[in-house]
């Protein structure tokens, strides 16, 4: 029986040994089993590490983060990294399957844009038209339809320019803006709807 878990998030200033090129997201410590049956453990989460992330690539984290909750036993650290989960995905999905489908999806849409795949286009719209409650995911295949010079995906920005989320309205500016550079009017996400409009 394992004694004293806990778990806290830290702020890491610097990194070096093993830990380089690639930065865990959490560790615990100790990591020898006898110490930890004896004496306990601590679950660390690097928190500065997923703050920082750059936004459009947090969801190459989700792996990582899944790893740290199938081995978290206490209850504020599945609390931790239940909130980076949803904070990365957009939404507070209830299974490890769900976060393991969004995290395909994030990585087919990453994958499409980076390689310039044409053919993909018609995956990310169908991507797209699923991908309602997870913002996140939704701008980056915005995103990725842009990069993509999906014309076909303006109609569908064109609708989110009204969607609840705010970040939504602004990425769908942004892609209908790419495709008519001088052609929009100065656009408020922000703004109340009767501003919107």
């Amino acid at each position: 029986d394992v004694v004293g878990i806990s778990a806290k998030v830290i702020t890491v200033v610097m990194q070096g040994g093993d830990a380089g090129p690639v930065t865990p997201v959490g560790i615990n410590l100790p990591n020898s089993q006898w110490i930890r049956k004896e004496h306990g453990s601590k679950s660390v989460f690097l928190g500065n590490i997923v703050d920082n992330y750059p936004a459009e690539w947090r969801g190459e984290l989700i792996p990582e983060l899944l790893k740290v909750r199938e081995k978290s036993t206490s209850k504020s650290s599945l609390r931790v990294v239940d909130g980076y989960l949803a904070s990365i995905t957009g939404y507070a999905y209830d299974s490890k399957a769900a976060y393991e489908k969004w995290h395909r999806r994030w990585d087919h849409v990453m994958k499409a844009a980076e390689k310039g795949d044409k053919a993909e286009v018609a995956a990310l719209l169908d991507y797209y038209e699923s991908s309602q409650k997870s913002a996140t995911l939704r701008t980056t295949i915005m995103w990725a339809l842009t990069r993509l010079k999906a014309r076909e995906a303006v109609p569908r920005f064109l609708q989110d320019l009204d969607h609840d989320d705010p970040s939504v309205r602004l990425a769908a500016y942004t892609s209908v803006r790419s495709f008519y550079i001088d052609l929009p009017p100065p656009f408020a996400a922000n703004a109340s709807s009767a501003v919107r409009h």
